[in-house]
């Protein structure tokens, strides 16, 4: 099968397991939206809209994010805000103020060998789209379906799951030093698509936990939710190494669809491990 053709059949398989969960997760929220949508919805829209636009404009001054990126990150922020409360939007906050951290981390040794983000470290549309489309459309399923632990957690695992990525990828490439291909163990460069080190590695799930915890701090998570989120964290941050140094690296699937999957992961594996884990 040639490359081109590899990616195309990739790229379907994801679009109908992105959208018979999407189509799960509406049926679960038919008929239901009338509970939640109404003046007091369409007020907290307006106000996380206005909040959103005055943050768009602190990251575009501040030259962290581009003008597309401003924009469909406020326009996620605002979701967030409406459906998920200013708890749920905290959250969202921190792992923004952390990824942003981490990618000027270190930015002039990370330019110097030529693996720093593009654009100055300024993060664009696709980004926010493929870490934020996710907890964004679980805020909307945890107040629409009746049924909100299970988005709660999934919410907060695929931002727990971004930031231990982000932190991991931006703190490696940085001071990473010996760096490993996660697949063969073999040593590569900093910045290689799949690589692992040390110092990334501690960070991400430092990253992840804090960001757990901080679920928890807010009253968003209990307890045994936030280990169920750190874990989620940790399990779908290291598969997605696996699968920027396979589906990454053969050009199957390109960056951000990694990041996508990754988002992704880790809230199926919050629900998931959260449900067992609350059980219990």
């Amino acid at each position: 099968m040639t490359a081109p053709r590899r990616r195309e059949v990739a790229r379907a398989l994801l679009q109908v397991a992105v959208g018979a969960l999407l189509l799960f997760c509406l049926s679960r929220a038919a008929g239901q939206l009338g509970r939640v949508a109404g003046a007091e919805l369409a007020a907290r829209l307006g106000a996380g809209l206005a909040l959103n636009a005055a943050l768009a404009a602190i990251a575009l001054a501040a030259r962290a994010l581009t003008v597309g990126g401003a924009a469909a990150g406020g326009a996620l922020g605002a979701t967030v805000w409406a459906f998920g409360g200013w708890r749920c939007f905290v959250l969202l906050a921190a792992f923004v103020a952390l990824g942003t951290l981490a990618t000027r981390l270190g930015h002039g040794v990370k330019a110097r060998a030529g693996i720093a983000e593009a654009r100055g470290g300024r993060r664009g549309a696709a980004s926010a789209l493929s870490k934020l489309s996710v907890p964004a459309a679980a805020a909307v399923f945890a107040a629409t379906t009746g049924t909100p632990v299970p988005f709660t957690l999934a919410f907060a695992g695929a931002l727990a799951t971004s930031a231990a990525d982000t932190v991991a990828t931006e703190v490696g490439k940085a001071f990473g030093g010996r760096t490993l291909l996660i697949t063969s163990l073999r040593e590569v460069p900093r910045g290689t698509p799949g690589a692992v080190s040390a110092a990334g590695t501690l960070a991400g799930v430092a990253a992840g936990a804090g960001l757990a915890a901080l679920g928890l701090g807010l009253g968003l998570l209990p307890l045994r939710g936030a280990l169920a989120v750190a874990a989620a964290a940790l399990l779908a941050s290291t598969l997605e190494s696996v699968a920027g140094a396979t589906l990454g690296r053969s050009g199957v699937l390109d960056h951000e669809e990694v990041n996508f999957l990754d988002s992704l992961a880790g809230a199926v594996a919050a629900a998931g491990l959260g449900a067992w884990a609350l059980r219990a």
